[in-house]
């Protein structure tokens, strides 16, 4: 019998389904299904290695902790072992395959009895705006080479950028009049980009001392090119921006070993800016969609004045976290704010404040917001986002509860406001009852609020945030009802910062409406 010829193993047969799962439905990158085909054929192979049979049910607690031992130990080059880091990418592929075999009605060990290997948590590195200045200023400009890696360094300070999603920017697709475009990045989500009026010009000076038509934005100029090569083999590499920006960083005697990642962070264009009429907008959303939603101060007169924007720029510096009151604002050292000073009322850089310095601000917004949705269905999206599952796959939404009671209300605002049927069943794996309601249409509505994001990057909808108190206040009892508090003051958890962010600031606009300092 030839390789061929020999039959897959249980294991190997539902890993390709698996695979073909997150190819087709879920959307996954080749570099993605390559690591999870290579993660599962080691497993798989071990297992067979060991003399165990390859079926699903060999797939146990006993099984699995001898496959993590063998990864501790296995050689990675160099005389050291395979990282923690790398082992836990092998148990996350594990994880989701087991997920993946029950949601298919396989009877499989729990997913959740494999614990992830603990990983010491990554610093997020950051650059001074000294440090920006520095490393921008680092390309010499007499040559295309230098015109061509300023460009490049402005447009990842200016977007935030991946690496990944620059090199594979092309001119057609780049508008440097509104100095916009359109980018897919990961996981195959689309977003809009904006150039800051620097990157723009830098782009546009490297493009005009090109001679050639190549469509690909950023090409190589170094060596011999041959008038064969077509246009995708002029395009610059993920590899050589990165060996690029090292040698800038070397020139310049960075502390840092900045690299492409690091340059990302250096943006914050989610802060979140609320402004009458506008409801609440992030700063992206505000400097780069509204013309005239600013308000100056005239602090001598006293009066407001309405203005329009005529600066559409982006911080290049590090950030600040700055909390007075219960209230954290992120903004650059630059960032100006009012202090009180023995000379009265005056500005002050966020970088110069201290420790008891007096910050003002407006205490109270006075926005009823707009309609939404009826109270009843908000309560349920608060729910759902406080510990639901959106699933385009499965074509529904699952929400979970020890207490069946608890479903039957939901159920009952399905069938109620949505027309819907659902059913209640016992999980056979937990202590605990799934109401699960099928409707690709309830699912899409869902999914276009963001709901259906892994749980560290939830947020509050805008569209909730900016609706009217009751529907507010539904909402954050569905949430509360999904976190199973009983008696005492409300608490809410959650793995996502700015979740939580939502939860405060909603919590602000109940306590302003009912006169509560």
């Amino acid at each position: 019998m030839t390789s061929a010829q020999i039959p897959l193993s249980e294991i190997d047969d539902k890993a390709i389904d698996f695979l073909e799962y997150l190819e087709i439905e879920k959307g996954s990158s080749p570099l993605t299904l390559r690591n999870y085909r290579h993660y599962l054929k080691r497993f798989s192979g071990y297992l067979k290695d060991q003399g165990i049979r390859q079926n699903l049910d060999d797939i146990n607690t006993e099984t699995v902790r001898q496959f993590r031992v063998y990864l501790s130990r296995l050689p990675a080059g160099k005389g050291e072992t395979l990282s923690r880091k790398t082992q836990g990418y092998h148990v996350i592929a594990l994880r989701s395959f087991l997920k993946w075999l029950i949601k298919n009605d396989y009877q499989v060990m729990a997913p959740d009895k494999i614990d992830l290997p603990k990983i010491a948590e990554r610093q997020v590195k950051f650059l001074s705006g000294e440090q920006v200045d520095r490393l921008l200023n680092a390309p010499g400009l007499t040559k295309i080479t230098g015109k061509r890696d300023k460009a490049i360094l402005e447009t990842f300070f200016s977007t935030g950028l991946r690496v990944s999603e620059l090199v594979s920017l092309s001119r057609d697709k780049v508008d440097l009049d509104r100095r916009e475009f359109g980018i897919v990045g990961k996981g195959g989500k689309a977003r809009v980009v904006f150039l800051s009026t620097r990157a723009a010009e830098w782009i546009r000076r490297y493009l005009d001392a090109r001679e050639d038509k190549y469509l690909p934005l950023f090409i190589r100029h170094k060596g011999k090119v041959d008038p064969t090569t077509d246009a995708e083999g002029m395009r610059l590499t993920p590899r050589s921006v990165q060996r690029m920006i090292k040698k800038y960083v070397k020139k310049v005697k960075l502390p840092v070993d900045a690299t492409p990642h690091i340059l990302r962070h250096c943006l914050h264009p989610d802060t979140r800016i609320f402004t009458p009429g506008f409801g609440m907008s992030s700063a992206r959303d505000l400097y780069f969609s509204q013309s005239s939603s600013v308000i100056g101060v005239n602090l001598i007169k006293g009066t407001c004045i309405n203005a329009q924007i005529v600066g559409r720029e982006n911080h290049i510096a590090s950030l600040y976290s700055i909390w007075a009151d219960g209230y954290e604002l992120i903004c650059s050292p630059n960032h100006r704010l009012f202090t009180i000073s023995h000379n009265g009322i005056s500005e002050v850089c966020a970088k110069e404040l201290l420790p008891g310095d007096y910050v003002m601000a407006v205490k109270q917004v006075d926005y009823k917001g707009t309609s939404f949705v009826k109270p009843s269905l908000a309560r349920l999206l608060g729910y759902i986002a406080g510990d639901g599952v959106v699933s385009s796959a499965r074509r529904g939404v699952i929400i979970s509860d020890k207490d069946k009671t608890n479903l039957l209300f939901y159920q009952h605002i399905i069938e109620d406001e949505l027309g819907g049927k659902s059913k209640i069943r016992k999980d056979p794996r937990s202590a605990s009852y799934n109401l699960v309601y099928y409707s690709d249409q309830f699912v899409k509505f869902a999914t276009e609020l963001g709901l259906n994001v892994a749980a560290k990057h939830l947020r509050v909808p805008p569209r909730i945030l900016n609706s009217p108190l009751e529907e507010i206040l539904h909402f954050m009892a569905g949430v509360y009802d999904a976190e199973g508090n009983s008696n005492g003051a409300p608490r809410f958890f959650s793995s996502s910062k700015d979740f939580l962010k939502d939860i405060q600031y909603a919590g602000q606009q109940y306590l302003h409406d009912r006169d509560i300092s």
